[in-house]
């Protein structure tokens, strides 16, 4: 993670391990990480909700990749999935998944039926 709530870096003051930084609900890490918790929303509101999605953000230093884990409890088991995607080189704030789900957005609403 590169930002914080305040707004500045994490680099300058994160540990030299692996820490969690931040541990709440969804809809608390939309608002105290606004530039950073787009995946964490969107996989709270394809789920149970903001409230009830449970979300952790950890810096780690030796990190090369922005790592995203999703676990699922349920009557029908469990499913853990693990996505790892490389900054965006124009905007490391961002990542290369990120930005190819948007144009897969765009040419989904242009031709509804994509192979």
């Amino acid at each position: 993670m590169e930002g914080d709530a305040g707004g500045g870096s994490c680099r300058s003051r994160c540990a030299e391990r692996s820490d969690r930084l931040f541990s709440a609900s969804a809809r608390e890490a939309a608002d105290a990480f606004p530039q950073n918790a787009n995946v964490a929303v969107i996989t709270a509101l394809a789920g149970i909700g903001l409230d009830r999605t449970r979300i952790s953000l950890v810096a780690d230093p030796d990190a090369m990749l922005n790592r995203h884990e999703i676990r699922a409890e349920g009557d029908f088991g469990k499913m853990d999935l693990t996505f790892e995607n490389r900054p965006l080189a124009t905007n490391p704030k961002s990542s290369e998944m990120t930005a190819l789900n948007l144009a897969r957005l765009i040419e989904s609403r242009v031709n509804p039926l994509v192979l």
